[in-house]
């Protein structure tokens, strides 16, 4: 965002890794996300708004077939 009140945070291979927006002052994390060994996204997880985070995994199925599903 041009205002200033959106962060994001990469990793050594240019990968996003997190996102924080400011809210009243404080910075709060927004989506997070993790890769695989091959560099593809395997998880993302976001605030459940309960002071937890909800994770969904995301299964790789060839070319153009990915899957949404809760984290176990």
């Amino acid at each position: 965002m041009a205002d200033g009140s959106l962060r994001m945070y990469y990793d050594y291979r240019n990968r996003l890794k997190w996102v924080e927006r400011r809210e009243s002052g404080e910075w709060v994390s927004l989506d997070e996300y993790a890769f695989d060994a091959l560099g593809r996204i395997a998880f993302t997880a976001e605030p459940d708004g309960q002071g937890g985070w909800t994770q969904r995994r995301l299964i790789w199925g060839g070319v153009s077939d990915w899957h949404m599903r809760p984290a176990i």
